[in-house]
């Protein structure tokens, strides 16, 4: 647990204006894992874990969307942070890629308006 949880948004948000990163996916990635996200993220992360050992899923799968919040009770931290590790960069680098591509499709038509303009005031010198 964070010791400042309730200011990670504000340090989080004076970094990127620091390091000048995006502040509005800054702010929003502050508030992606939270206990309504984390019944998602946690089974997925220790299913994970336990498919990369080699376990057989198909005992833990009911036992794990019955029981979320038990994976940590469970004693089976060791395939939910295996797991984390393992989806963190690869859901990580998707969502980089991923905002890399909305934001050069979107911002595309102002790209050719640009060329457009330039070409014109090229030709009227």
């Amino acid at each position: 647990m964070i010791p400042f949880l309730p200011l990670q948004s504000v340090f989080a948000c004076g970094l990127a204006l620091w390091l000048r990163a995006n502040l509005p996916v800054t702010f929003l990635l502050q508030h992606l894992s939270n206990p309504l996200t984390a019944v998602i993220q946690l089974p997925l992360c220790y299913l994970t874990g336990r498919l990369i050992l080699g376990a057989d899923l198909s005992a833990d799968w009911d036992l794990v969307w019955a029981d979320p919040m038990g994976i940590v009770s469970r004693g089976s931290l060791g395939a939910l942070y295996l797991g984390a590790m393992v989806l963190g960069p690869v859901v990580g680098m998707t969502g980089y890629l991923l905002t890399h591509w909305i934001w050069k499709e979107r911002s595309m038509p102002l790209r050719k308006v640009t060329a457009v303009v330039a070409k014109t005031h090229e030709e009227a010198a």
